[in-house]
């Protein structure tokens, strides 16, 4: 074969009109012997995007514009200015639709693959649609990694994804901080720089152990199925620190720090108002219980509450707050119990005025079954203790008082003496009662008994002593009257009655004083003045009325009797001297004799 220039025209002017013309290039033998096909330039400076040789494709015996113009090229270009060291070239590859020839494809002098753009930054470089088969007729496509057997490979037979990685999945971007991660540890991990956005109408997790999630979660979040639940638990900063949903226990539990501490190891649970303006009745959180699945209007009412409630207007040295306790009953709840600021309790009134306040009755147990109270006193020991078991009511070291004078008091077993008595009256303690023995009592006023009762059943008056003979004993006289002056009380005792002083003839008559030698049982002084009778004793029984009257006139003393008749009577009456001696004796139906001192007559 001669030159190729030879060749090229030999094969144009052997072909026929319309026939194919073929143009063939054949080298020598050997590993380098191939024939060479050369497009070169002859340009002196060859800079970037020169073209060295060019193929071109055309179909010059068509007719319109588009269709004879060059419809493909295959071109080399440079990439740099030529020197000594420097051949820098990419070859292009560009096609038409309907147009001149564009490029499509470029391979850089680095072997960079560009398909859709004229600078690749990759082996391969595709900037559109990558597709690999066409629908149901698929190829396997296979990444690998730097180590062996490691790699992404999709199975078309399989239809599915196999990740060959140590890490299973890793997806993340340029920088390597937002990523998608499956570790070797089982670990699907989603780090986003700022917010992971999945938007769907449902978004179903299925995990079989638990789901981690940092950060905040936006819509509503459904976990498990009615009666089929998970556990849900959001950690604290501190460790241990956690909150719980116990899908086994149906039971909600917040839970403090591990580390021992008084207040952060407790689980705490917070309540936030978002008023900027917190003033008096304000309500600042609030624990509502309802029922959810009843019927009817009241019935799916809130049924009891629990909130706190501002006191006062909030401001740098004042939140005073207090915590009520609503309930409802047929209607809205409404509060019944409140504990104010001062740590008063309230019930039945929401303004406490004590640390125990209740506007109401208030009942310890139940008939039949009771419960110990105590009320204890500033003095060590002093209380008064309702003692369910004895059904008594003790009273230690202490006073039963009010708050005004003359009130009632009731004092220990330790104040026993007549100057301290143990039941006595506010202001007046030697006045009052006292328990001297067992089963024994004394009244005692200004600090002397005046009254004992033993437990023998004798009864004792005016201090006397009981000597165990008689039932009862009286130290002193007994006086009956309106008397205004005072009888002597002889040693051996006297009864008096007496109708005070009577003034006649405008002078007063005063008694007749009794002495220790009068020795009477029964002495009756009544009134005398001139001319006036006075009764000096009636005696009255069964179905008889006996009167004795005496007419004390200066000079002639005397007496007059009566009896009423039918019946039998004896009275014998004498004065001091045994003088003026006067008999009464009934002698039958309507008689009476009666007997005077011979010197007054009969």
């Amino acid at each position: 074969m001669g030159s190729i220039v030879a060749e090229i025209a030999d094969k144009i002017a052997s072909a026929g009109g319309g026939e194919r013309s073929e143009l063939e290039v054949r080298g020598g033998v050997g590993a380098a012997g191939g024939g060479i096909l050369t497009l070169s330039t002859s340009e002196l400076t060859v800079v970037d995007g020169d073209i060295l040789g060019r193929i071109d494709f055309q179909a010059p015996l068509e007719t319109g514009t588009d269709a004879i113009v060059v419809s493909a090229s295959i071109y080399a270009e440079a990439d740099d200015t030529f020197a000594a060291d420097n051949n820098s070239t990419e070859l292009v590859f560009a096609v038409g639709a309907s147009e001149a020839a564009a490029e499509k494809m470029r391979l850089t002098h680095d072997g960079q693959l560009g398909i859709g753009t004229a600078t690749p930054a990759s082996l391969l470089h595709v900037e559109g649609t990558l597709q690999v088969g066409v629908d149901d007729a698929g190829h396997d496509v296979q990444f690998f990694g730097a180590t062996t057997n490691l790699g992404v490979l999709w199975d078309f037979s399989e239809d599915e994804l196999a990740l060959l990685l140590a890490t299973k999945l890793s997806f993340h971007d340029a920088a390597g901080g937002e990523n998608i991660v499956a570790s070797a540890n089982g670990h699907l991990e989603i780090n986003a720089g700022t917010t992971l956005d999945i938007t769907a109408p449902t978004v179903d997790i299925n995990a079989s152990t638990g789901i981690t999630l940092d950060g905040s979660i936006l819509s509503t979040v459904i976990v498990g199925v009615d009666d089929t639940g998970y556990d849900v638990t959001f950690f604290g900063d501190a460790a241990g620190a956690l909150m719980r949903w116990d899908a086994s226990e149906d039971a909600l539990l917040v839970r403090g720090a591990t580390a021992d501490h008084a207040t952060t190891s407790a689980g705490r649970l917070v309540l936030q108002t978002n008023q900027a303006a917190v003033a008096d009745g304000d309500m600042i959180g609030r624990i509502d219980f309802q029922p959810s699945g009843e019927t009817g209007a009241d019935a799916l009412l809130v049924g009891a509450s629990i909130y706190a409630e501002a006191d006062a207007t909030f401001d740098a040295t004042t939140n005073a707050t207090e915590i009520v306790f609503a309930v409802g009953d047929g209607a809205a709840v409404a509060e019944v119990v409140r504990i104010d600021h001062d740590g008063q309790l309230g019930i039945g009134v929401s303004t406490p005025a004590s640390l125990l306040h209740v506007a109401g009755t208030v009942q310890v147990g139940v008939d039949g079954t009771g419960h110990d109270v105590k009320f204890f006193g500033d003095t060590s020991g002093s209380f008064v203790h309702f003692q369910q078991g004895a059904d008594t009511l003790n009273i230690t070291e202490g006073v039963f008082s009010g708050a005004t004078t003359g009130d009632f008091s009731m004092q220990s077993t330790q104040r026993n003496t007549v100057a301290n008595c143990t039941y006595s009256f506010k202001g007046d303690p030697d006045t009052g009662m006292i328990r001297n023995a067992a089963n024994s009592l004394q009244l005692v006023t200004t600090g002397a008994i005046r009254f004992h009762v033993a437990a023998t059943g004798q009864v004792a008056f005016g201090g006397a002593t009981l000597n165990g003979q008689s039932l009862t004993q009286f130290r002193g006289s007994i006086h009956v009257g309106l008397g205004s002056t005072e009888q002597t009380s002889p040693a051996c005792g006297h009864i008096f009655a007496d109708r005070g002083v009577v003034t006649a003839d405008n002078s007063a008559k005063p008694f007749k004083q009794l002495t220790a030698s009068d020795g009477s049982l029964l002495v009756v002084n009544g009134q005398y003045a001139s001319n006036r009778f006075t009764d000096l004793i009636m005696l009255s029984g069964p179905g008889s009325v006996s009167v004795l009257h005496t007419l004390n006139k200066q000079g002639s003393p005397g007496a007059r009797t009566y009896s009423k008749s039918g019946e039998n009577s004896f009275i014998a009456i004498n004065d001091s001297s045994n003088n003026y001696n006067v008999s009464l004796t009934g002698m039958g139906a309507n008689e009476l004799a009666y007997t005077t001192d011979p010197a007054l007559g009969s």
